[in-house]
């Protein structure tokens, strides 16, 4: 993903045989996160940033779900 600018997180979405998860990261320098305990397979993946103010969380629109394999 590509960092955004006052982000304190973001969420991966991601699909696997029908069942859908959502995994939540804060902020940091880097733009590279891992998910452990992926099955092998097939996996639609997507991520958007969210920023915390006032009691409020406001969420950015989902990126564009991509495909990916986990061998």
């Amino acid at each position: 993903y590509n960092k955004t600018t006052g982000a304190t997180g973001f969420q991966v979405s991601y699909i696997y045989k029908n069942k859908a998860y959502t995994k939540n990261f804060n902020a940091d320098k880097t733009a590279t996160k891992t998910i452990s305990g992926l099955k092998e397979g097939s996996y639609t993946v997507k991520v958007r940033a969210y920023a915390k103010a006032d009691g409020k969380t406001v969420y950015s629109a989902w990126t564009t779900a991509k495909s990916i394999t986990v061998k």
